[in-house]
């Protein structure tokens, strides 16, 4: 990239599920988030956002890399627990998940901490219990992935974890095990 290039993140929810080969279904929107990245972007960030106004429900942050770690850490919490147990994310609210995702998210949040990035291990459970009821009656894309015999966000989910946990000299058993335990669901697909 060239030094005079912005760069930035964008961040959103939305839902839909794919309801044909060529169909996406749509199902319910969401906040989108932008944020730059490098000091050109932040430099431009203010004349983007005018640019952009005409967008629903777009603002900018200064914290998107934290932004970025809070929909992780949700992801990790959900995607795939719904694909390991073939369940909706409003079954994931039942007591007998409550440790899995305790344990997952609490290595998640101490990796994070380690590279600098303050997020607290009960805001994210706050917010994965919070998005697991809003989305109560949805499957979570990896569920779908695993379904559909696609390939799925693991990797880059709970692999993330335990890749900059590696870096760290941090064990990451938890997310690990979720690795392991999708790519062997899926190839037994």
């Amino acid at each position: 990239m060239q030094n005079q290039q912005g760069l930035y993140f964008l961040t959103t929810r939305l839902a839909g599920y794919k309801a044909t080969p060529t169909t996406v279904a749509h199902t319910g929107n969401g906040a989108s988030v932008l944020g730059s990245c490098n000091a050109i972007a932040a430099t431009r960030s203010q004349k983007l956002m005018q640019q952009l106004g005409g967008l629903q429900n777009l603002s900018f942050s200064e914290q998107i890399t934290l932004l970025r770690w809070q929909k992780l850490l949700v992801n990790i919490a959900i995607n795939p627990l719904s694909a390991l147990y073939n369940v909706k994310n409003g079954a994931l609210t039942a007591p007998k998940y409550c440790g899995i995702i305790l344990n997952t998210l609490n290595e998640a949040c101490y990796v994070a901490n380690q590279l600098g990035i303050n997020v607290q291990l009960t805001t994210a459970l706050e917010s994965a219990y919070q998005v697991m009821s809003d989305t109560k009656d949805n499957y979570s894309s990896m569920q779908q992935d695993v379904l559909h015999n696609r390939t799925t966000e693991i990797d880059a989910m709970c692999g993330y974890i335990c890749q900059q946990g590696k870096q760290l000299g941090i064990d990451t058993p938890h997310n690990q095990s979720f690795v392991d335990a999708i790519r062997h669901k899926k190839s037994a697909i």
